[in-house]
């Protein structure tokens, strides 16, 4: 059975959306880890030890043990904290989030070089590539319209509209549709 060419579309859609949230777990996870290491750092980490006579005296070596601690604790919470920034859905280049209806109705990502254009033009003034046609008018290809009415996203105007956001893919509609109340 062949695939149509808009259905492996959402499928390839989906798995980025799926990367996207395991990649933010990860970060969250990394972030906790980072938390923890700096806590037990400054707070628990004994860097004395016992002397005969003198009683407890600082240890250089694992003072610079603790110290190497707080450093690989800090880098990995900026690393953790960069790829959270990453991972953050929907946002990515060449991908709106879904604007509501009026607000940048006009304006789409150029398929080339993801700037800014009015969703009238042929050309991309940023890196003059020729536009392909927005869709307005197409129909859904078959089993996306049954999917569209549970999801309640409609297609108005080249656009699927959930409640008050427009979305350029389907999948990106349904996925907002998804994670949002049910009363839109």
């Amino acid at each position: 059975m062949r695939v149509p060419i808009a259905d492996s579309g959402l499928r390839a859609v989906a798995v980025i959306h799926r990367a996207e949230e395991g990649l933010r777990k990860i970060s969250v996870a990394l972030i906790l880890l980072s938390v923890a290491g700096v806590v037990y750092s400054m707070l628990f980490f004994d860097f004395t030890v016992d002397a005969p006579g003198v009683g407890r005296v600082a240890n250089l070596s694992l003072m610079q043990h603790q110290r190497n601690l707080l450093l690989l604790s800090c880098g990995v919470g900026v690393g953790a904290v960069i790829l959270f920034g990453f991972s953050r859905p929907g946002v990515r280049r060449g991908v709106s989030i879904g604007s509501r209806r009026g607000e940048d109705a006009h304006v789409k990502a150029c398929q080339f070089c993801a700037e800014s254009i009015r969703r009238e033009a042929s050309l991309c003034r940023y890196c003059g590539k020729e536009q392909a046609k927005s869709p307005v008018g197409h129909r859904p290809v078959e089993g996306q319209e049954e999917m569209m009415r549970a999801w309640g996203v409609q297609l108005e105007d080249g656009s699927y509209v959930v409640g008050d956001y427009r979305f350029p893919t389907l999948l990106e509609a349904i996925v907002f549709a998804k994670k949002a109340p049910r009363n839109l």
